[in-house]
Order: structure tokens, then C-alpha cells, then sequence
């Protein structure tokens, strides 16, 4: 028996050898070339945001130029606007004395006028020709003045169009030597926070390149691991095969099909299903990780490492609970052992006690024969054995009771197996549902994983579109050069 089940645990360990070993392989060759790739992508779009704010920071500088040298003009065209309302100030201050001039002169020739006609009505003979003559004289006098006075009205209209052109075009100065100053505060602002912004990426360009370095002693240090682990485990492997091969020749198939030990091959199927699951988990996470192409799916790349963070708690809580089942099953078959051993023993028991009476009887003859030796000696064949009523309760007492402790004793080994029964049955219950559990998890992991993954490479697609010269491809093309020289150069070396 324990050597059936040495060979079963031989069974286990070389298929978890076998399947852990892609496992291993992937976790110390797969995850550093992952990080790898992970840090010269963030060195990449380091460069990139580099050289975007080293280029925001040139148009900057030029829009801060274009303002001066707008302002310069504006505050040129704003002495050119002052100059001028000085200009049409003084002009409109002369017309208006000339107009101030021009009325006074045509009140004067009125009230002239008006006197002629006066004296032409107290001497209208002796003064008729004087008369005229100054009648004349005022009434030219009064046509210049109203010329005189119509053609100030027209300069002074024209005067007061150019005083609210040059009104508008020096709040407009003033408005766009405003704007100017704005700006270009503005853009000394903005120029110092990009400043800051080129000083950070510089810096966190160097951390990143220094992580590059780590990554790839990481990387070396971990081939070398993997080196070693290999030949360990090719070692075992075939140290179990030959273990495997001894055990077949001494053994025969069919006593192994009798061993109760499937609840623990379920849990050992469970552990390796997870690692492999596991395995799948970090294969999809570091796919997903190399078509990352801009800040929003690092983003989400941070949130499926925390959901598979998640998902690796939960894989840890389930292994601990195949632990404890496994613990349970454990118990459960040293249980059912006991209580086998112990059926055993009642049925030994049983069978002494059947023994017992039968010798009891026997020593009834003996005694019935030596109480009465000259009856022996003359009885007939028909004669009857006696003994005392005492000696006779006496043995029926001792028959009685012990087949009553056997009945005790086999209910209780009876029972006893009952409860391991149940125990092993509520274990595969209880492990029947951490695998429906663990199932419905993945699933859902799975689906969300893949819709993320749609939306990135949506996303993708876009920038693709926008600007071929920065999408993820043409990065991903420069990453797979890099990555055929360096295989090129390692097989070479």
C-alpha cells in the first residue's frame, strides 16, 4: 500500500515538473524581457514628450517675439493717434474762433443793414446812392461771411469724423497693446512651467535609463537562474522517470486503481490549472503591456496590474484553501483508516467472543461431566447433562454481555465510518464549488481583458491614423529590430 502511493506521488511530482517548467521559464525569462521592453517604451515616450515640450517652448518664444513686436507697433501707432487728436484739437479750437468770428461779423452786418435801411427812411433823396453803395458793400459782406461760416462747418464736420476715427483707432491701440501685455505674461508663464516640465523629463529620462540598465543585469541574472533551473530540472525529470520505470516493474497497475486518492490528485490538478492559469494571466498582461501607446493605456495598463494583483490574491486564497482541503482530505483518509482498523478490531473481537461461548459451552460439558463421574460412568446415551443454576447464569451473563459490547462496538465503527463518509463527501462539495468559483473569476477577468484590449487597440488605430510617423506600429518595428539585433548579436557571441 505505501508503496503504490509512493509510485502516485512519484506520478504527481513528475507532472508538476512538467508543467511547471514553462511556468518557471516564462516567470525568469519572459518577465524581464517584458520590463525590458516596458522601460524602453517609457524612455520612448519620454523622448517624445521631450521633444513635444522642447517644441511648445519654441513657439512659445516666437509667439512671445510676435507680441513685442506687436506691442511695439501698437504703442507707435498709439504716439502716431496722440499726435494726431493734438492735431485736430487745435484745428477744431481755430474753428471754432473763426466761427465765433464769422457770427459777430454777421450780427455786424445785420445791425448795419439794418441802420441803412433806418436812414434810407428818414433821407430817401439827399443819401441814395451812399445808400447803395454800403448796401452793396454789407451784402457781399454777409455772402463771405455765410461761405466763410459754411466752409468752417464742413472742416469742422470733417475734423470731428477724423477725432472719432482717431478716438477708435486709439482705444484699439489700447485695447491690442492690453492684449500684448496679457499675452506675453502668458507665455512667460507658460514658458517657465515648460521649463520646469523639460527639467522633470530630463530628469525622470535619466531614472528611466538607469532602470534600463537594472532591467538588463535583472535580465542577465535571471538567464543565469534559468540556466541553472533547467538543468535541475532536467535532472529530476529524469530521476523521476527512472524512479517512474523501477516503481512500473515492481508494481502492478491494478492495485493502484483500488487507492482512494482522488480528492488529493483533484487538489494537485487544482494547483496546476492555477499556476497555468496563472502562467496564461502573465503571458496576456505582458501582450497587453507591448501595445501600450500613449499615457492612457499606461494608465490602464496600472489598473490590469492591479486587477491581476487582485486576481493573484485571490489564486494565493484559493491555493491556501486546496491546502486545507487537501489537509481534510488528508484527515479524512487516516480517518477512514482508523476506522477500518478499528471495524477490524471488532470483528476480532467479535469473532474471540464467538470463540469465547463456544469454549464456554465446552467447559459447560466439562463441568456437567465431572459433577457426576459414576453417573458418566453409568449413564445411558439418552441421559442429560446438569450443572448448578448459578454456574449456568453465570456463563449466559458473560454470553450476553459479550455480544452486547460486539454490537456496541461495531455501531460505533459503523458510525464511524459514516462520518468520514460525510466528511469526504462535504469535501468535494466544498471543492466543487472553489472550482466553480475560480472558473467564474477567470471568466470574468478574461472578458474584461479582452474588452479592454478592443479599446486599445481602437485607441491605437486612431493615433495610427493621426500620425504614422509616432504610432505604436512604427514602434513596435523599431522594437522588433532591436530585438532580431540583439538575438543577432547574442547568437554570434
Amino acid at each position: 500500500m505505501q508503496r503504490a502511493r509512493d509510485s502516485v506521488a512519484y506520478l504527481i511530482q513528475l507532472t508538476i515538473i512538467i508543467r511547471c517548467r514553462g511556468y518557471y521559464e516564462s516567470k525568469f525569462v519572459f518577465a524581464p524581457r517584458v520590463l525590458m521592453e516596458k522601460v524602453e517604451w517609457n524612455v520612448w515616450a519620454k523622448e517624445r514628450q521631450l521633444h513635444l515640450a522642447q517644441k511648445d517652448l519654441k513657439k512659445l518664444k516666437e509667439q512671445l517675439k510676435n507680441a513685442e513686436t506687436t506691442k511695439a507697433q501698437v504703442l507707435v501707432e498709439l504716439e502716431k493717434a496722440k499726435r494726431v487728436v493734438e492735431d485736430l484739437s487745435q484745428k477744431l479750437k481755430v474753428l471754432g474762433e473763426s466761427r465765433e468770428s464769422a457770427i459777430q461779423a454777421t450780427e455786424a452786418s445785420k445791425n448795419q443793414a439794418k441802420q441803412l435801411k433806418e436812414e434810407k427812411c428818414g433821407d430817401p433823396g439827399g443819401t441814395n446812392g451812399a445808400w447803395k453803395e454800403e448796401l452793396e458793400t454789407a451784402v457781399n459782406n454777409y455772402a463771405s461771411v455765410i461761405t466763410e461760416l459754411d466752409v468752417a462747418k464742413k472742416e469742422l464736420s470733417k475734423i470731428r469724423q477724423g477725432y472719432d476715427l482717431s478716438s477708435e483707432a486709439r482705444v484699439s491701440a489700447l485695447k491690442q497693446a492690453a492684449e500684448a501685455e496679457d499675452a506675453m505674461k502668458a507665455n512667460t508663464k507658460r514658458a517657465c512651467e515648460l521649463s520646469k516640465e523639460i527639467l522633470a523629463v530630463q530628469e525622470s529620462v535619466e531614472k528611466t535609463n538607469a532602470e534600463f540598465v537594472q532591467a538588463h543585469q535583472l535580465q542577465e541574472e535571471t538567464l543565469a537562474k534559468q540556466k541553472v533551473l533547467r538543468q535541475s530540472y532536467e535532472a529530476i525529470l529524469e530521476e523521476s522517470k527512472k524512479k517512474l520505470l523501477d516503481l512500473k516493474k515492481e508494481f502492478n497497475p491494478e492495485l493502484t486503481k483500488n487507492l482512494e486518492v482522488q480528492p488529493s490528485l483533484d487538489a494537485w490538478w487544482k494547483l496546476l490549472g492555477w499556476s497555468w492559469r496563472m502562467v496564461e494571466l502573465r503571458k496576456s498582461k505582458s501582450e497587453l503591456e507591448a501595445r501600450v501607446a500613449s499615457e492612457e493605456m499606461i494608465l490602464t495598463l496600472k489598473q490590469l496590474l492591479s486587477e491581476t494583483e487582485n486576481a493573484k490574491r485571490e489564486t494565493e486564497d484559493m491555493k491556501s484553501e486546496a491546502a486545507e482541503l487537501k489537509m481534510e482530505d488528508a484527515v479524512t483518509k487516516l480517518v477512514l483508516e482508523d476506522a477500518e482498523t478499528k471495524l477490524k478490531g471488532v470483528l476480532e473481537e467479535v469473532e474471540a467472543a464467538k470463540a469465547a461461548e463456544a469454549s464456554a459451552l465446552d467447559q459447560i460439558k466439562v463441568l456437567s461431566m465431572r459433577t457426576s463421574p459414576s453417573h458418566s460412568s453409568t449413564s445411558e446415551p439418552g441421559a442429560r447433562i446438569t450443572i448448578s443454576r448459578e454456574e449456568f447464569e453465570t456463563l449466559v451473563k458473560k454470553v450476553e454481555e459479550s455480544d452486547k459490547l460486539a454490537d456496541i462496538k461495531v455501531a460505533a465503527a459503523t458510525a464511524q465510518v459514516e462520518v468520514a463518509k460525510a466528511s469526504e463527501n462535504e469535501f468535494l462539495k466544498r471543492a466543487e464549488a472553489a472550482k466553480r468559483t475560480v472558473e467564474g473569476e477567470l471568466r470574468k477577468w478574461r472578458e474584461q481583458e479582452q474588452k479592454k484590449a478592443a479599446e486599445a487597440a481602437s485607441r491605437i488605430l486612431a493615433e495610427t491614423l493621426m500620425s504614422p510617423e509616432l504610432s505604436p506600429q512604427h514602434y513596435r518595428i523599431q522594437m522588433q529590430t532591436r530585438k532580431r539585433n540583439h538575438v543577432g548579436g547574442g547568437s554570434s557571441s
